[in-house]
């Protein structure tokens, strides 16, 4: 028995996906082998060769501006044509499970719920078994707090969220939705402290982000995936 975890962030390091993601495997490794890869803009085979490998499978991504990485969105999509092609590949899924792991700034577990729709119709369609997805917000900065109160308290929750999942190799729903709570902001929050809130974070925290990896505001707004808009 082979278990796989798939790392979709694009950040090379000081990665948030990425310390949620060891906490899984460091749990998975008293049950069974473990494996683990990083998606990378040159490796899309690799990915999938592990992948067809392993018996069950987390991927892990942040969610950025409500949608996955384009790395990821590639790879899902080059999976998807080749078990299109391959009836050996799909005859292969039907024998795994896949499970996804979506983390992100923004405390609400709503943020997440159009892609974790689209991620489980995903895994129905490879033909395989989905095992469900984790959600979890209020994760920036994750890496730099994982051994203070507030990051130890998510990884904590975590390990609680594998413990029921290395039975069956299928998360628990009611389990999963206490860990992604709250599924809405609290009502009693003035709505123009959080626009105002929203506002400073992007001039000051996101701006400096920004220019410590060298990405300027215009390449922000890139939509790689985008269709060209035609007359």
């Amino acid at each position: 028995m082979q278990f796989l975890a798939i790392n979709g962030s694009p950040k090379p390091v000081n990665s948030n996906t990425g310390v949620m993601l060891q906490t899984i495997v460091n749990e998975m490794e008293h049950v069974c082998k473990t494996k683990s890869i990083k998606i990378k803009s040159d490796n899309t085979l690799d990915v999938m060769d592990a992948l067809l490998q392993a018996d069950h499978v987390i991927l892990g991504l942040p969610l950025y501006g409500n949608a996955m990485p384009a790395q990821v969105l590639e790879f899902l999509s080059v999976l998807h044509d080749e078990v299109k092609r391959s009836s050996i590949l799909k005859d292969t899924l039907d024998k795994k499970s896949i499970g996804f792991l979506v983390q992100y700034g923004f405390k609400e577990a709503v943020h997440a719920r159009p892609l974790e729709a689209y991620l489980k119709s995903y895994v129905e369609l490879l033909g395989a078994k989905y095992s469900g997805t984790i959600i979890k917000g209020g994760c920036d900065g994750l890496y730099t707090q994982k051994d203070k109160r507030q990051g130890k308290q998510i990884l904590d929750e975590l390990k609680n969220l594998m413990g029921t999942y290395k039975e069956k190799y299928l998360f628990d729903l009611v389990q999963l939705k206490d860990f992604s709570a709250p599924e809405t902001q609290d009502k009693k929050k003035s709505v123009f402290a959080m626009k105002l809130f929203v506002k400073v974070a992007n001039q000051f925290y996101w701006k400096k982000k920004l220019t410590t990896n060298g990405v300027s505001e215009a390449d922000s707004f890139a939509r790689p995936y985008a269709r060209p808009y035609v007359k």
